[in-house]
């Protein structure tokens, strides 16, 4: 549980950025220069008047939920999530920092680029390598602290995956490795 509040606290820190904060005729404004904010807006708490930018961060995430959305069964093609913000750039959706850049999460991502059939098979695996451990964790198993390490490890990545694209990092494909290396093992 404080796993799962923490990664809402900190998905929520990427999603606004608070610009000003007004209590009345006081304000506190924050007046750096900041590069990753799009769509100003305003949100009334009470008597607190907050001025904020959604971050180019989150959008990129909507902009991977919408072209998905638009495209269910295909996705917009490998590696072409650029179009995608290229396009959102000179809509005025993006900043300059932002307008050819990856969703940075994993399953969003595989949804936009490759529709549904691409989404499922990552799912497929992802599931397969929680399979896989099951039995392999059990204190029978040959080395069920090995594959406790890589089990923790994967569920680290998963929660990672919410803000980048976990498919190229060594340490899962070193991890998978590791569980059919055990998987053998115990056959």
């Amino acid at each position: 549980l404080v796993v799962v509040l923490l990664a809402v606290a900190f998905n929520a820190s990427l999603a606004a950025s608070v610009r000003a904060v007004s209590l009345g005729d006081d304000t506190v404004t924050d007046a750096t220069d900041y590069p990753y904010g799009v769509d100003h807006g305003t949100a009334q708490i009470g008597p607190l008047k907050i001025d904020y930018a959604v971050m180019s961060y989150l959008r990129t995430k909507q902009l991977a939920a919408e072209a998905f959305v638009e495209h269910p069964l295909t996705g917009v093609g490998l590696d072409r999530f650029h179009d995608v913000t290229r396009a959102a750039y000179l809509d005025g959706r993006l900043t300059p920092g932002y307008r050819e850049i990856d969703p940075h999460s994993s399953l969003l991502g595989r949804f936009a680029e490759t529709g549904f059939a691409g989404g499922l098979t990552l799912v497929v695996l992802w599931v397969l390598m929680f399979v896989t451990a099951r039995p392999l964790v059990r204190p029978e198993a040959a080395d069920p602290w090995l594959a406790r390490a890589a089990l923790a490890g994967f569920a680290g990545l998963l929660l990672a995956g919410i803000n980048v694209d976990i498919m190229n990092f060594r340490f899962l494909w070193a991890g998978v490795g590791v569980l059919r290396g055990l998987a053998d093992g115990n056959a």
